[in-house]
């Protein structure tokens, strides 16, 4: 199991973290039709990736 921590971009301050049975993530958080809010990819070492929605990340979160 993975822990990816989170922080507040302009602050520094911890704001919690995700965790996810992966090998690595990559955070693009562009909107696209699918994730208006950006998407984080989980990667696996068999080259398989889950994308998660940073919209419903921010809602398990409490974030805004």
């Amino acid at each position: 199991m993975k822990l990816y921590h989170l922080f507040d971009r302009i602050t520094y301050d911890y704001i919690g973290y995700i965790a996810i049975n992966s090998n690595g993530g990559w955070l693009d958080p562009a909107p696209s039709t699918k994730f208006p809010r950006g998407a984080f990819y989980a990667i696996y070492d068999d080259g398989n990736a889950t994308a998660f929605s940073l919209s419903e990340i921010a809602v398990a979160l409490d974030l805004d």
